[in-house]
C-alpha cells in the first residue's frame, strides 16, 4: 500500500501535469512565437538592461547574497577575469542555490548535466564561454540558458527561495554578439514571460527610449501592458538632488520609510516625464517603479543618510523580491495562460504593423526607383537630342569650312602697267586693294551660303592692313627698277619687267595666305563645335550610364517588393494561424485539464479508498486551477 500511496502521492505533488501538456501543445503549435526553446521551462522572469547598471547584482541581491564580502567573492567568480567596465554577462542566466554550501553549480547544454565545481573552477568555465581574446561570447542562440547555482556560503541571514529569473547580456553591450544574444533571447523568449523587469540607471530613465526597446515588440509594449512589467532605477539614494532634499526634509523627524517610498516613486515618475511615460496612467506606473541602492554604491551612502533611507530601500528591494518571487513561481506561469492570447496577439498585430510599414517603405522605394528610371530616360532622350543637334552643327561646321578653304580669290589683277618704276609702284597698290576686295567677295558669297551662324560675320580684324604687309613683304620694292636700259646698265639695276614678275608671284602667294587666313579665322568656331559635340557625347555617356543604374535600382526594388509581399503573404497565414491558436490558448488548457480529470477520476473509481479521496483532490484541485485560469482572462 505505501507504494501505492506514494504513485499517488506523485499524482497529487505534480499538481501541474496537464497544464505542462497543454504548455507543449501551445508550444508546438505556435512555432517560433512561444519560447521555440523551452526558456521558460527554466525561468518565468526575464531581466533586461544595459551592463553595468547592476542587473546581476540586483538578481544576486534578490537571492539573498547581500552582504559585502560575499557579494565581493560572487562578482569576482561570476566576471571570470571580465574587468569591472565590461560585461560579467556573456549568456543568458539563471541564478540559483546549488544546495551545497561550498560548491557552485553550473548546469548547461541541452544533455543539461549538472556539475558541482570548486570557485575557481566555475571562474575558469564561465571564462570558456567567451571568445579567447577576453570579449564576445560562445555561446550559441538555441541552446538552453546557463543555470549557475551559488554556494550556501554566500547567502545572508534570511535565505530565500530560488528565483526562476533570467538574466540576459546588456542590450547595449559593447560586443555586437552580446547584444545579437539579447535581442534574440528576447525575441524568442518574452512572450512566455510572466514578467520583464527593466534595469537602468536612475540618472538615465531615457534609456528607456533607446531604439533597443522601442523598436523591439516585446519590450515596447510596456507602455500599453505596464502590469507586465516592472522597472528597477538603480543608484537612485545617489543622486545628489535627491540625498539633499531628504536630508533637509526629513532629518530632524525621519518619517515612516513608506513616506520615503512614495518620495521616491514620485521623484522617479517626474523624471521619466511625458517624454518617456506619457499616456500612460501615473497610478499604474509608479507601482512599476523601484526606485533602490543595492551593492558598492549602497556601501558608499554617508552614514547619517543611510540611516534615514535604509529602511526604505530594504521595503523597495522585499517588495521587488516578492514580486519576482511570485511571479516566477510555477503557479504563475501556468496562471498566466490566459494573457499569452493578448500579447501573442500584440506581437502579431505589432508585426503587423512593422510589416506593412515595411512594405509601404519598400513600395515607396520602388516608386522612387521609378521616378528616377524615367527621369533617367527623359535626360538620356535630351542628352541624345543634344548631342544630334551638336553633331549636325559639327557637320555644318565643317561642311563651311571646307568650303571655304576649297574657295580662290577671283582674279581681280588690274591691266598691266606700262614698265615704268613709278607705274609699277602704283600697281601694287591697285593689286593689293583688288586683293582685299576679292577677299571681301569671297568672305561675303561663302556667308551667304549654308553656313553656321556660331562663324564670324566678317573678315578678321586688320585683315586689310596684314594683307598689304603681307604682299609688300613678298614684292620687297625697294623702287630702284629702272626702265631705261642705259641707266640700268650704269646703276646695275633690273628694269620693271623684273618687278612686275615679283608682283604676280606676290600676288597668287597672297591669294593662298588669304583664304588661309579666313580659314584660320573660323577655325576657332569650329574648334567650339567640335568641344560641344565630345561634350554632348559625354552627357550621353553619363545620361546612359545614371539609366543603366536606375534600372538596376528598380529591378532591386520591384524584386525586393515582390519578395517581401510574397513572404508577408504567407506570414499572414501563418499569423492567422497563430491568432487561432492564441485565441484558443484556454480552451487547449480546459481540454488537457478535462483529460486530466477524468482520468483521474477513473483511477479514483479503481482504487482503494485511502488512494480515492487523494484522486478526487487532485481531481477537484485542476478543476480549480483551471478557473483560476480563466478568471485572469
Amino acid at each position: 500500500m505505501t507504494a501505492d500511496v506514494a504513485s499517488v502521492a506523485d499524482v497529487v505533488r505534480d499538481r501541474w501535469a496537464w497544464a505542462r501538456r497543454a504548455q507543449t501543445e501551445l508550444r508546438d503549435k505556435l512555432a517560433g512565437l512561444a519560447d521555440p526553446d523551452g526558456v521558460a521551462d527554466i525561468a518565468h522572469v526575464l531581466l533586461v538592461g544595459n551592463t553595468q547598471v547592476g542587473k546581476t547584482t540586483l538578481l544576486l541581491w534578490m537571492l539573498g547574497v547581500t552582504q559585502p564580502q560575499e557579494l565581493k567573492e560572487a562578482d569576482r567568480v561570476l566576471r571570470a577575469g571580465q574587468g569591472e567596465a565590461r560585461s560579467a554577462t556573456a549568456a543568458p542566466i539563471r541564478y540559483c542555490w546549488s544546495g551545497d554550501a561550498d560548491t557552485w553549480l553550473l548546469v548547461h547544454g541541452r544533455s543539461r548535466q549538472r556539475k558541482w565545481l570548486a570557485a575557481d573552477e566555475m571562474l575558469e568555465r564561465l571564462a570558456s564561454f567567451r571568445s579567447p581574446n577576453g570579449g564576445g561570447s560562445t555561446w550559441q542562440v538555441g541552446d538552453p540558458p546557463l543555470e549557475i547555482g551559488l554556494p550556501g556560503c554566500l547567502a545572508g541571514a534570511e535565505s530565500r527561495d530560488n528565483l526562476r529569473v533570467l538574466d540576459v547580456p546588456g542590450l547595449y553591450a559593447s560586443d555586437e554578439r552580446e547584444q545579437a544574444i539579447a535581442r534574440r533571447i528576447i525575441t524568442r523568449a518574452a512572450p512566455s514571460m510572466s514578467l520583464i523587469v527593466f534595469v537602468v540607471l536612475a540618472n538615465h530613465p531615457p534609456a528607456l527610449l533607446q531604439p533597443e526597446i522601442t523598436e523591439n515588440p516585446h519590450l515596447q509594449a510596456w507602455r500599453d501592458d505596464p502590469d507586465r512589467f516592472r522597472i528597477v532605477l538603480t543608484s537612485t539614494l545617489n543622486q545628489a538632488s535627491i540625498s539633499k532634499e531628504l536630508m533637509s526634509t526629513f532629518r530632524e523627524v525621519p518619517p515612516d520609510s513608506r513616506v520615503i517610498v512614495d518620495y521616491l516613486r514620485d521623484h522617479v515618475l517626474e523624471q521619466l516625464g511625458d517624454s518617456t511615460a506619457s499616456g500612460i496612467d501615473p497610478d499604474r506606473l509608479r507601482h512599476i517603479l523601484f526606485p533602490v541602492e543595492i551593492g558598492k554604491s549602497l556601501e558608499n551612502l554617508d552614514p547619517d543618510y543611510l540611516a534615514l533611507v535604509g529602511e526604505a530601500n530594504n521595503a523597495l528591494l522585499t517588495e521587488l523580491r516578492e514580486t519576482l518571487t511570485r511571479e516566477s513561481s510555477e503557479d504563475e506561469r501556468y496562471l498566466s495562460v490566459a494573457s499569452l492570447e493578448h500579447r501573442i496577439e500584440s506581437l502579431i498585430h505589432s508585426r503587423q504593423a512593422a510589416r506593412e510599414a515595411s512594405l509601404t517603405a519598400l513600395n515607396a522605394a520602388y516608386e522612387t526607383a521609378r521616378d528616377d528610371t524615367e527621369s533617367a530616360e527623359r535626360q538620356l532622350r535630351k542628352a541624345t537630342e543634344l548631342w544630334d543637334q551638336a553633331n549636325a552643327a559639327m557637320r555644318a561646321a565643317a561642311d563651311g569650312a571646307a568650303a571655304l578653304k576649297s574657295r580662290s580669290l577671283r582674279n581681280n589683277r588690274p591691266k598691266k602697267p606700262a614698265m615704268r618704276t613709278e607705274e609699277n609702284q602704283e600697281c601694287q597698290k591697285d593689286e593689293k586693294k583688288a586683293l582685299f576686295d576679292a577677299a571681301a567677295e569671297l568672305w561675303y558669297f561663302w556667308r551667304q551660303g549654308a553656313v553656321p551662324d556660331t562663324f564670324p560675320r566678317v573678315l578678321p580684324p586688320g585683315f586689310e592692313s596684314r594683307l598689304s604687309v603681307h604682299y609688300d613683304e613678298l614684292v620687297d620694292c625697294r623702287g630702284e627698277c629702272d626702265h631705261r636700259p642705259l641707266f640700268r646698265v650704269l646703276r646695275s639695276v633690273n628694269g620693271p619687267d623684273y618687278c612686275y614678275a615679283k608682283m604676280t608671284k606676290a600676288l597668287t602667294a597672297t591669294q593662298t595666305w588669304a583664304v588661309a587666313q579666313m580659314v584660320a579665322h573660323v577655325a576657332p568656331a569650329v574648334n567650339d563645335t567640335k568641344a560641344h559635340l565630345e561634350r554632348a557625347l559625354e552627357q550621353v555617356a553619363r545620361a546612359r550610364s545614371v539609366l543603366d543604374f536606375r534600372r538596376e535600382e528598380l529591378a532591386r526594388a520591384a524584386t525586393a517588393w515582390t519578395d517581401a509581399d510574397t513572404a508577408a503573404e504567407r506570414e499572414r497565414e501563418r499569423e492567422n494561424t497563430d491568432l487561432e491558436t492564441a485565441h484558443a490558448a484556454v480552451s487547449i488548457y480546459a481540454w488537457h485539464n478535462q483529460d486530466y480529470v477524468r482520468a483521474q477520476l477513473h483511477r479514483a473509481g479503481k482504487s482503494p479508498s485511502e488512494e480515492r479521496l487523494l484522486l478526487v483532490l487532485a481531481a477537484l484541485r485542476a478543476v480549480y486551477d483551471l478557473d483560476r485560469i480563466r478568471e485572469r482572462g
